[in-house]
């Protein structure tokens, strides 16, 4: 069973939140049977891993998310994970032109990577807090994946602060792809503080349907 949300709901308690409240508590046991279960996949798509304040907060989220028996690929881990040599590489060069050089042929290789594993994914889960615009890169990956159809996309806003216009609390255009894509936008303009729980029951609704 999920916890309730605290009233009070900002950015930093937001993923606090969800390691102590929201995440289940299975034994050492159940989390190796949970483990062995996961079959769906899903694309994390976000920008809090440029961030040192939120990176190891955000690998607590993707933890959410997975209880629900899902595999979940976060794009800043899988790019440490598969190209870990090439960032120490890339570090221990002083010249800069070969730096940049270094930098280009890195950047196509994440960039391929993440289209790989969107491809390979049964939805999207996008955090669209930050600003009032979405960042940059979650909102292209939130096109390309509407524009491959290949399954939901699951947007979460907890930032209060509205888009376009107060029917919009993003970008149009993101949400209506959102739309078209049988997923569901949860923001905090509709749900307010429960917009978490909201979220994961509804992403547990769809692996119950699909499976």
């Amino acid at each position: 069973m999920i916890a309730e949300i605290p009233q009070q709901l900002n950015i930093s308690s937001f993923f606090n939140n969800c390691v102590n409240n929201f995440i289940f508590q299975p034994s050492t046991e159940d989390n190796a049977l949970h483990k062995s279960k996961l079959q769906l996949k899903a694309y994390l798509a976000n920008q809090l891993g440029f961030s040192a304040l939120f990176s190891n907060l955000l690998h607590d989220f993707k933890g959410v998310i997975e209880e629900l028996e899902i595999k979940v690929y976060e794009p800043f881990e899988e790019g440490g994970r598969y190209f870990s040599k090439d960032f120490e590489r890339i570090e221990g060069i002083e010249n800069h032109v070969e730096k940049r050089i270094a930098w280009e042929s890195l950047s196509e290789k994440l960039a391929r990577l993440n289209i790989k594993l969107m491809n390979d994914s049964d939805c999207l889960i996008a955090l669209l807090d930050g600003g009032h615009a979405v960042d940059d890169g979650v909102s292209s990956e939130i096109g390309y994946y509407a524009g491959i159809k290949r399954g939901p996309i699951f947007g979460l806003r907890t930032d209060s602060r509205l888009a376009d216009n107060m029917g919009s609390p993003i970008n149009l255009q993101i949400h209506e792809f959102i739309k078209l894509s049988k997923g569901k936008l949860i923001d905090y303009s509709h749900y307010g503080s429960d917009c978490i729980n909201v979220l994961l029951k509804a992403i547990e609704n769809w692996k119950n349907l699909i499976l």
